[in-house]
């Protein structure tokens, strides 16, 4: 994934195939739900 992105930027793109933004957003919102969850927020 790492690769992914640093060839994304190096092509000047903002995004890369393998994790576009919108799946990104998607992963840091349920990141947020489960920490809240936890008690860890």
């Amino acid at each position: 994934m790492f690769r992914a992105a640093q060839e994304a930027i190096r092509a000047g793109r903002v995004e890369c195939a393998e994790m576009p933004h919108a799946e990104s957003v998607a992963l840091a919102e349920l990141m947020d739900r489960i920490l809240a969850d936890i008690g860890a927020r």
